[in-house]
């Protein structure tokens, strides 16, 4: 898995998260997973940083 991945994510906002789920072809698991949380990561070596369009707080 790419490092870019790795970290915590908070969810801001979920409009049209719908539409981004299917643009990108998920599982229904997957997205039953995320809707769970409001707060979802992975981490590897002890490396917490966030990324993505999930709230970055580590300035990426």
């Amino acid at each position: 898995m790419s490092n870019r991945f790795l970290g915590t994510w908070k969810l801001v906002s979920s409009e049209h998260f719908d539409d981004y789920m299917k643009a990108l072809e998920h599982c229904n698991l997957v997205k039953r997973l995320i809707e769970s949380s409001a707060e979802m990561g992975w981490q590897r070596d002890n490396n917490k940083k966030k990324v993505g369009g999930w709230e970055n707080g580590s300035g990426m």
